[in-house]
C-alpha cells in the first residue's frame, strides 16, 4: 500500500501484515562521504524489485531508517563523521527516492533502528504484522542491529512475528582487512543464531 504524506490512517494500520525496512541507502553510504562504498549500489536492483512488489500489496508496506546525525553526534566516537544533517549524505539515492516518498521514513541517530520511540510506537500500533523483512546497509552494522532489536522487542511484547534479511539486498564496504563478502556471510550466520530467518532472491523469481 502508499502511504501519504509519511503518516498511516487507523485503517491501514489494521491492514498492516507485512514490512520491508530499507536500511541506510543514503547517499553517504552509497556515493560520496568517509564511509561511501559504491560497490554497494550492486544490490540497488534487488531493492528496487522487492520494494516495488511490497508497495503493491494491499496489506504491506515500505519503511525506510535512515541515519541523521547532528555535528556533534556522540557517534562519531566510533565512526568517521558521516550522514550529517543539511548535507548531501542525508539523502537517500535517487533511484529509491520514489519508493521512500510512496513510504514511511523514520530518521535516526544510532546504528540501531529501534531506538527511535516513533518507530517503536509504530511497530505497537501495526498489531496485525506477521512478517518483517530488513534489507540495505551496513549488513554488519545497522542492518544486523535492527534485526537484533526487532526480535526482541517483539518477544518483549510476545508477539509472533517473523524477522528476515535478504542475502543478496544486504551488503558492507570493501576495505583492506575488511572483505565484504566475507563480513556479510559472516553477519548472516550471526543473524541466523540470533533466529533471523534468511531468505535469498534470485532476481525476477522471488524470494525464498
Amino acid at each position: 500500500m502508499f502511504v501519504n504524506n509519511n503518516m498511516l490512517t487507523e485503517e491501514q494500520y489494521e491492514k498492516i501484515e507485512e514490512i520491508i525496512i530499507d536500511i541506510d541507502m543514503l547517499v553517504g553510504f552509497l556515493e560520496k562521504g568517509a564511509l561511501a562504498a559504491p560497490s554497494i549500489m550492486r544490490i540497488v536492483p534487488y531493492h528496487e524489485q522487492l520494494l516495488e512488489e511490497n508497495e503493491n500489496k494491499d496489506n504491506a508496506i515500505n519503511v525506510f531508517g535512515h541515519d541523521y546525525h547532528p555535528k556533534d553526534a556522540t557517534e562519531f566516537l566510533d565512526y568517521p563523521p558521516h550522514a550529517v544533517i543539511d548535507t548531501p549524505e542525508v539523502e537517500i539515492i535517487s533511484q529509491l527516492y520514489p519508493f521512500m516518498k510512496r513510504g514511511l521514513e523514520f530518521k535516526k541517530n544510532s546504528t540501531d533502528l529501534c531506538q527511535v520511540e516513533e518507530f517503536r510506537e509504530f511497530l505497537r500500533k501495526a498489531v496485525n504484522l506477521k512478517k518483517v523483512t530488513v534489507i540495505g546497509c551496513l549488513s554488519e552494522v545497522c542492518v544486523s542491529d535492527a534485526c537484533k532489536s526487532l526480535i526482541k522487542f517483539f518477544q518483549q511484547y510476545n508477539r509472533q512475528v517473523m524477522v528476515c534479511v535478504v542475502f543478496e539486498a544486504i551488503d558492507t564496504f570493501d576495505a583492506p582487512g575488511h572483505n565484504a563478502s566475507e563480513v556479510n556471510e559472516g553477519a548472516i550466520k550471526n543473524l541466523e543464531n540470533a533466529g533471523v530467518k534468511i531468505l535469498r532472491r534470485t532476481r525476477g523469481k522471488g524470494t525464498v
